[in-house]
């Protein structure tokens, strides 16, 4: 009976600190990328991501190719496909919608008009690029924090943030 007790107890404390570390390393980052005129850059990002851009070329290195979790792009007027075999495809034009539900990826977006948001794991560089007729690059917020405007210096963001034990 002390046994049993004993093991109620142990279990008691234990499990309860087991399930809050796996919640922790679990946790998902957000990035989110409002009305930008630059270069934004996601890479060995794993996750859901969807967004658009007004004109502009989207570049995607889709990590695992051969898994179910294909990138959509929409409204793209040229494709262009990588002659080295590596995976990457470009899509060039106005109007230009995507999405990638699961799965790994790496992508490059230069354009005007650039929305994104993205939820999962990974890091980012964004830069505004040009001489915006408002003088106004646009704006991100990582990880449920306020909107930070997009400046002619690159930002360099991780989601989630890196945890500290």
């Amino acid at each position: 009976m002390q046994r049993l007790c004993l093991s109620l107890l142990v279990a008691a404390l234990v499990l309860p600190a087991a399930a809050l570390a796996a919640d922790l390393t679990s946790r998902d980052g957000t990035l989110v990328v409002r009305n930008a005129d630059g270069k934004v850059a996601v890479w060995k990002a794993n996750g859901t991501v969807f967004g658009r851009l007004t004109q502009g070329k989207l570049t995607i290195d889709d990590s695992n190719p051969g898994d179910a979790a294909a990138p959509e792009v929409f409204g793209a007027e040229q494709t262009i496909y990588s002659s080295d075999d590596d995976g990457l495809v470009t899509y060039v034009g106005k109007a230009i919608r995507f999405r990638f539900f699961g799965g790994g990826y790496s992508i490059r977006i230069q354009g005007t008009g650039i929305n994104l948001s993205a939820v999962g794991r990974g890091t980012a560089k964004l830069t505004g690029v040009g001489v915006p007729a408002d003088g106004d690059y646009g704006d991100y917020a990582v990880n449920g924090g306020k909107f930070v405007p997009l400046t002619f210096s690159t930002a360099t963001v991780v989601f989630p943030p890196p945890t500290t034990p």
